[in-house]
């Protein structure tokens, strides 16, 4: 959905990236399926959409605006533009985590229906929204860095 001068509306829009022919669809029409699709049909697809990912993206530390770019190469793309993104994406996603699970503590610790628990759970609520600005990246093996 997207605001209108004249409200909502449900169209599809350009800009948003909404494409019909998804790889799936284009190897659908080759007559496969997802699963049985030979590597050359799935490359053949992935090159054909019309919708190709970017190979420039934003820095995943949220406050930063710096680009990493896909190198194209072997090994991992960056997801942040240098050390200290990583290192403070790190450490606020870890403060974070930390009083969203000290604010549950208390919540919990509560008598039910109080104002305090109320303005406790809005608390910790507030850091769980930032926290899906700071996803979890500690998965992903030697995380490369532009430096």
């Amino acid at each position: 959905m997207r605001a209108s001068n004249s409200g909502l509306t449900s169209r599809p829009v350009p800009e948003w990236g909404l494409d019909m022919f998804t790889m799936l669809k284009l190897i659908e029409a080759r007559g496969y399926t997802i699963e049985e699709a030979p590597p050359e049909v799935l490359l053949t697809a992935a090159q054909e959409t019309r919708q190709q990912p970017p190979d420039r993206l934003r820095c995943l530390n949220p406050t930063c605006d710096q680009i990493c770019a896909w190198t194209g190469g072997k090994g991992r793309p960056p997801l942040f533009c240098s050390k200290i993104c990583r290192q403070q994406h790190e450490r606020m996603r870890q403060r974070l985590e930390a009083e969203v699970a000290e604010l549950s503590r208390g919540i919990d610790s509560c008598p039910p229906g109080g104002v305090l628990k109320r303005e406790l759970s809005s608390e910790r609520s507030k850091r769980v929204f930032a926290l899906a600005r700071y996803p979890d990246v500690r998965d992903h093996r030697a995380i490369r860095t532009m430096e």
